[in-house]
């Protein structure tokens, strides 16, 4: 029996390590796609992990506002024999036991709780802002690490149809239908797109390595390659946004929850001019009998009134500065949303003319350009040119969507679908 248990232990001991492995493994590699890199950030970045326990420990102080204070308990030892002095009660002349409590008058407590219930509701407000800032700065890095693999692939096609243009030009100048610098350009151009190919590499290396540090990640932890164009969808009604989103921004609710936190600041202040209940219940012990005891009622007297009205003065000032920076914060967001929106409209132009007209142009050209020097109808510099602009041409276009989909990353971070 004894032998059976060892091997049921050595077979537990043995199978724990797998099943953490197994649980590691199955978690999704982030870079596929917008929604992945959301998924991670939101379960691994550690700056929204500390925000999110800022705000759990803001809500925990709601109710903690509005504590009753402790209660204090004195002993007072009396008439003690200079002669023979003892320090305990009932070997003394008289004993006088107390319990005090203060009493929170006139709403205090509640308007504490409220203070402290907007503090909270700003605490998570700034938590939510920090988020979609964040998510902004993953979709942008996500965007360019997009950009750089589309590059690339442009590049691996463009050097492709360039090392068949080698080719051609060797095979045509074998038969004596074209001269050996066609051949020679041909080889020139492909060490000049090699080198194009090697810079871009290096782009897509630091646009990983800018990803991972948004996402909270080591530098050289894989991703996942691209599966398409991120989707960052834009309403084009700029004037819906500009009416909804500032408002239901978080950090605009943030400045207003500030505002109402320093609003109740400023009612609790000017509630101090009413006095608060003081209440005691004593005890008198006259060697071991206890022989009375008695009741205290204490207020404090609001007497400095200077003090108390240069108070309410500060906490008033506060409550203005809150509003007004919730104001300042409001047309922020407008101005950065107007801006961002403008910048998209014109990059998807952008983008839209290059698909709607230059790709094809470039194209057409290059595929004209080829036929022509099979007939020696162009030089093979003609047809150099022709494939350099098909090349610009794609380049141009995957940079446009790079800068509409940037674009489209700040006005959804400023309207809040980032979320």
């Amino acid at each position: 029996m004894p032998f059976l248990l060892l091997m049921l232990m050595l077979v537990l001991i043995s199978a724990a390590p797998v099943a953490v492995a197994d649980e590691s493994a199955t978690e999704t590699m982030p870079g596929a796609s917008v929604e992945s890199i959301h998924q991670w950030l939101r379960r691994h970045n550690p700056s929204l992990g500390a925000l999110a326990l800022d705000t759990e420990a803001a809500e925990e102080r709601v109710d903690l506002a509005a504590a009753w204070p402790d209660p204090s308990f004195g002993v007072e030892l009396r008439d003690i024999d200079i002669d023979r002095p003892r320090l305990l009660p009932g070997q003394t002349g008289s004993t006088r036991y107390q319990l005090r409590q203060s009493l929170p008058l006139w709403g205090k407590r509640e308007l504490a709780r409220e203070q402290a219930r907007a503090e909270a509701d700003a605490t998570a407000s700034a938590r939510d802002a920090t988020e979609l800032e964040l998510l902004a700065s993953a979709d942008r890095a996500y965007v360019h690490y997009w950009q750089t693999e589309q590059a690339l692939r442009v590049l691996e096609r463009i050097l492709g149809r360039l090392d068949d243009l080698r080719a051609l030009a060797e095979s045509r100048y074998a038969a004596g239908l074209a001269q050996q610098q066609d051949a020679l350009q041909a080889a020139v151009e492909l060490t000049r797109m090699r080198g194009e190919q090697i810079r871009r590499r290096a782009e897509g290396q630091a646009a990983a390595a800018t990803l991972n540090a948004a996402l909270g990640r080591p530098p050289l932890a894989p991703l996942a390659p691209p599966e398409g164009p991120p989707q960052l969808p834009v309403d084009q009604r700029l004037e819906a946004l500009l009416a909804q989103a500032p408002a239901a921004h978080p950090r605009v609710q943030m400045e207003q929850e500030l505002a109402a936190a320093a609003e109740r600041e400023q009612e609790l202040t000017r509630r101090q001019r009413y006095p608060d209940l003081n209440l005691g219940l004593g005890l008198i012990q006259d060697g071991r009998q206890l022989r009375a005891f008695e009741l205290m009622f204490e207020i404090e007297l609001p007497l400095q009134r200077s003090a108390l009205h240069q108070r309410e003065r500060i906490a008033a000032l506060r409550s203005e500065a809150a509003l007004t920076r919730r104001e300042a914060a409001l047309n922020q967001i407008r101005g950065e949303l107007a801006s961002a929106h403008a910048r998209w409209f014109g990059a998807r132009a952008q983008r839209q003319l290059i698909e709607d007209t230059l790709l094809l142009e470039a194209e057409t050209a290059y595929v004209s350009s080829l036929a022509s020097y099979g007939n020696s109808a162009v030089d093979f510099g003609t047809l150099l040119q022709a494939l350099r602009q098909s090349l610009s041409a794609e380049l141009d276009h995957v940079d446009a969507l790079e800068t509409e989909l940037l674009a489209a990353a700040d006005v959804r971070a400023l309207t809040g679908d980032a979320r």
